[in-house]
């Protein structure tokens, strides 16, 4: 009698990407605690003006998934 080998599925080809993400954030850690308040506070609100730039299409591009009109989304908000 034939047994079937069970073979593990493919994992998706972004595992290996967050996995390598995951491993530059543990290999920097220690940097970033060593880098003074003031320089962190810096890049922190790079970071924020950077993303505030796409926020606004993120959220309506959100709503049109959700909702049929974003329009709508933002007349309740408004």
């Amino acid at each position: 009698m034939n047994k079937a080998t069970k073979t593990k599925p493919a994992e998706p080809l972004w595992v290996a990407e967050y996995e390598q993400a995951l491993a530059e954030l543990e290999a920097g850690k220690d940097a970033w605690a060593n880098t003074p308040i003031a320089e962190r506070l810096t890049i922190l609100q790079e970071m924020k003006d950077c993303l505030m730039t796409v926020a606004e299409g993120w959220a309506l591009t959100a709503a049109r998934h959700k909702w049929s009109s974003p329009l709508k989304v933002v007349h309740q908000l408004g």
